[in-house]
């Protein structure tokens, strides 16, 4: 049986082998931007992040930058200190930034990371991941989620970037990659969901996208996969709307995000996805454990090649 997003987000959405939670349901944006090392880019990082902190002002617990041992403490109703944010622009070869408002090994769905290392290839990519509870879409309105989106495809000037429902893992690097070993059963059972491996997807996706979701963003480099924007376009089904963005064009599947079910897919995700099949990155890797324990890179495939119609 399949539930709503408001009874899935009231439970954990999967559990490690010990029996703690190890994700929960909350809604993502997850950018991907070349030339890391550019100046512009880590300032527009701070941007992003400072606007998110205070949209998370009284949830966030911890947070670290580059460097960091340990996670610095956030006390109630304050926010990461701005200075250290700054120092990352110039003082430091990475930009790294780390934030929710669990402790480690507790998923809760506010958090947000970042990476921008000292590299200024274009096909190079740096990322940032906000999340949120799926109530902000009662708080704030679609539209304004909408337009943070594109807000923040364009300060980036983004590669490819993706918004909707997803699974939220913990911040700390060693539980989120636990949790990707016991979230492949959830990802089927619902295929509306995303989640994210942002290091293993930067590194895979340079020359293509993921997936798509309800929000997908996608750089005119990146179209030419599928024979340049303007062919995209013109064979867009109804279903999907889009706008361009300074380096290409987002695309919306649906009037809102969907979860979906093994035996009906979100139609509108399943058409984005067969015009964008062309543009997914030949993808090699592991992203998320087969729930069967047989093969995981044939079972990362088959997820992300789930809308291929």
């Amino acid at each position: 049986m399949t539930l709503s997003s408001k009874e899935l987000s009231r439970r954990p959405l999967a559990y490690y082998k010990d029996g703690a939670p190890a994700a929960v349901l909350g809604l993502s944006m997850e950018f991907y931007f070349g030339s890391p090392g550019k100046r512009e880019r880590r300032l527009a990082l701070i941007d992003a992040i400072e606007q998110y902190c205070q949209q998370a002002q009284g949830q966030l617990v911890q947070y670290y930058i580059d460097g960091d041992k340990q996670f610095r403490q956030i006390k109630k109703d304050e926010l990461p200190e701005a200075s250290l944010l700054q120092s990352m622009v110039d003082d430091k070869p990475d930009f790294q930034f780390n934030t929710g408002s669990g402790i480690n090994g507790v998923a809760s769905c506010w958090s947000s990371i970042a990476l921008a290392e000292k590299v200024m290839r274009a096909n190079y990519l740096g990322y940032l991941l906000l999340t949120y509870p799926v109530v902000i879409l009662e708080q704030i309105g679609m539209e304004s989620f909408i337009r943070q989106f594109a807000t923040l495809c364009n300060a980036l000037n983004v590669e490819h970037a993706y918004a909707g429902y997803s699974a939220i893992f913990p911040s700390d690097v060693g539980s989120r990659n636990a949790a990707c070993e016991v979230i492949g059963n959830v990802l089927m059972a619902y295929p509306g969901l995303d989640a994210y491996s942002l290091n293993t997807t930067s590194s895979n996706c340079e020359n293509g996208i993921k997936s798509v979701n309800f929000l997908t963003a996608v750089s005119h480099r990146l179209l030419e996969k599928a024979g340049g924007t303007q062919a995209v376009l013109a064979n867009l089904d109804s279903q999907v709307w889009q706008c361009e963005y300074n380096n290409g064009i987002i695309f919306q599947a649906g009037q809102q995000p969907e979860l979906g079910s093994p035996d009906q897919l979100p139609p509108a995700y399943v058409a984005l996805g067969k015009a964008l099949k062309p543009v997914r990155a030949d993808f090699n890797k592991t992203l998320f454990y087969d729930p069967k324990g047989e093969d995981n890179k044939a079972f990362t495939q088959r997820w992300l090649s789930r809308f291929d119609g």
